[in-house]
Parts: structure tokens; sequence; C-alpha cells
């Protein structure tokens, strides 16, 4: 446990780096995302663009968000699971 946090405090270990699903479920969708996305974009002018760009930009923050959150609680349930295991005096 001790060398973890040591990886972690002197960052060493980037847990939002290593987000990115490798199924092929994950893959198809992303191909088909930016399939749908360059279909849509065809079809708008240079301004229209240039907000879809800003709107998007918006929900990766709003995202980036809520992925920090959700780690953050999957964290402070995990650690709390931890402590049930071990402090459990009920014999399996």
């Amino acid at each position: 446990m001790q060398n973890i946090l040591h990886e972690l405090y002197y960052g060493n270990i980037f847990p939002c780096e290593n987000r990115q699903p490798e199924s092929n479920e994950y893959q198809r969708d992303c191909k088909t995302a930016l399939n749908l996305e360059e279909a849509f974009l065809s079809n708008l002018n240079e301004k229209q663009k240039e907000a879809y760009h800003q709107l998007t930009i918006s929900w990766l923050d709003v995202s980036s968000l809520e992925s920090a959150q959700a780690f953050a609680d999957g964290f402070k349930l995990a650690v709390r699971v931890m402590a049930e295991v071990f402090l459990c005096h009920d014999p399996a």
C-alpha cells in the first residue's frame, strides 16, 4: 500500500490517463460517433462550426468534472468496502 501512495504522491501514476476502454464496443462506438460528427460538420458554415466547437469544449469540461467525481466516489466506496472486509468479525 505504501508504494502506491508514494507513486501517486510523486505523480508517477496518472489514473485520469487510463480512461479509454479497449473493448471492441468502445472502438465501434467511437468510430460511429466520429462518422456522425463529420457528416454533421459537413453541413455547417464556418460560424456554425465554431459554435459547435465551443459547445463541444463545454461538454468536454463537464464530462471531465463528472469523471473526476466518479473516480473519487469509486475510490471512497472501495475504501468503505475494504474497511468492512477488514473490520467484519463474522466468520465466513
